[in-house]
């Protein structure tokens, strides 16, 4: 078992002197392969495998071995080919923001800020280029939540750093692991991916449907406990703002909810856990996703039907969700935790979004304050994947184009301006690094 490295008090971070990043060929458009976006900045691994990150950089979340905004991608130093990015980090005191890869081989860097120790490299110290976390670690999957980041390993084991099982708070920076440490889950268990819990935490789902989430008690000890229903083998799962309200679908295409609570004893979350029945909604109905956001569940039928409603209370009162007065079928949801808004996929690439839209969110060519229905985001577009931020989206066609909309006060769309954008707006050409 690796080592888990805890810290109790605060250390102040210091910023280091970067040597200059590697020089290499700027293309003269961007594909890419896949996206990960943050609250302000964002980042994509193109078709080649390399990583480009944009906007916000006061944190060194770039990577570019500055603190120098980019509003045009820019790639990330020492020319590390990657096989996923993943961003994350919260807008408080003492947390910011921060990047990290996994690369074709495995090993995982990370940048950006280090308050709570969410690169691994076993320090607090901010972190102007990719550095290797701590340990011989080789993941084949990599996610990252909050001021916590963790992956899967070849022996299917889930390792962890930063502030794990905790919220962060201003003065709450005890327990952390500086370094990654293997959280077990028990004898067989298989995790396949992980889940994010409101806008802090993560839970990972096993290949036999089960969800295992950990939280820190007493500062110092973390628990891991089974919190889905052991007869049902669930295929995806989502949480609502809290740990105590889960919905999945299972393989059969069954959606159900149930209450958790964190029983007491002597802390919030001390003494395990308590599961009540889990109770089937829409009995009848196959569903093929789910997701929780501000204004509640919405689900996604085999048929491509969107449902929604308001979710499942805590000790067992719910509501089940009701089809949308349209005839638009979907085939997938991007809608994450926090968000004000949400987006869907129809079956024919075209975007959908719905919700707040007070900085263009939605990409419809307006600020309405609000839209409670799905709505088509113009210009007639046509994506393989869409991927949503807190103030905006982003989609990907299936050649790898990129194109975003919405807020973009720190130039995170990437779009080499710090303008708003109502509509789908094409990611710049790279910006050489100076």
């Amino acid at each position: 078992m690796r080592t888990k490295t805890l810290v109790i008090g605060i250390v102040i971070a210091c910023a280091l002197s970067a040597p200059p990043s590697l020089a290499r060929p700027v293309p003269v458009e961007l594909r890419f392969q896949q996206l990960a976006l943050g609250a302000t900045h964002g980042c994509g691994i193109t078709l080649e495998q390399d990583a480009y990150c944009w906007g916000d950089n006061r944190d060194g979340q770039l990577g570019t071995g500055d603190t120098k905004r980019r509003t045009a991608p820019v790639a990330v130093s020492g020319g590390h080919k990657f096989a996923e990015l993943v961003v994350a980090g919260l807008g408080i005191e003492g947390a910011g923001y921060f990047s990290c890869g996994r690369t074709v081989a495995g090993r995982v860097l990370c940048w950006g800020s280090n308050g709570f120790g969410q690169l691994g490299d076993g320090t607090r110290e901010q972190r102007l280029l990719p550095t290797s976390v701590s340990g011989e670690l080789t993941l084949r999957t990599l996610y990252a939540h909050g001021m916590e980041v963790c992956g899967i390993d070849s022996a299917d084991l889930i390792v962890c750093w930063g502030l794990v099982g905790q919220e962060a708070t201003i003065s709450g920076r005890y327990g952390l692991m500086l370094e990654p440490g293997d959280l077990p889950l028990g004898t067989g268990a298989k995790p396949t991916r992980f889940v994010p819990v409101g806008e802090q935490r993560i839970c990972a789902l096993d290949a036999a449907g089960y969800a295992y989430c950990w939280v820190m008690q007493d500062r110092k000890d973390l628990q891991v406990s089974i919190v889905t229903p052991k007869d049902l083998e669930h295929r995806t799962l989502a949480f609502s703002n809290s740990l105590s309200t889960p919905c999945a679908v299972s393989a059969a295409g069954a959606l159900s909810c149930w209450s958790v609570l964190w029983a007491a004893g002597g802390g919030r979350f001390k003494g395990g856990v308590t599961m009540f029945e889990p109770t089937t909604v829409l009995p009848g109905i196959r569903f093929q996703d789910l997701a929780f956001g501000p204004d509640g569940l919405w689900a996604l039928a085999a048929d491509g039907a969107l449902f929604h409603g308001p979710g499942f209370q805590l000790f067992g009162k719910s509501a089940a969700p009701t089809p949308l007065a349209t005839a638009q079928r979907f085939r997938a949801l991007a809608v994450g935790p926090g968000q004000p808004f949400g987006c869907a996929l129809a079956t024919d690439g075209a975007a959908w979004c719905w919700g707040s839209n007070a900085e263009g969110e939605l990409g419809i060519g307006t600020r309405d304050e609000r839209v409670t229905e799905p709505t088509a985001v113009v210009g007639g577009l046509s994506f393989a994947n869409l991927v949503a931020r807190r103030s905006g989206a982003c989609g990907l066609t299936s050649e790898g184009r990129a194109y975003c909309w919405g807020k973009n006060e720190w130039g995170e769309l990437g779009d080499d301006s710090r303008t708003r954008r109502l509509v789908p707006t094409p990611i710049a050409a790279p910006a050489p690094v100076r």
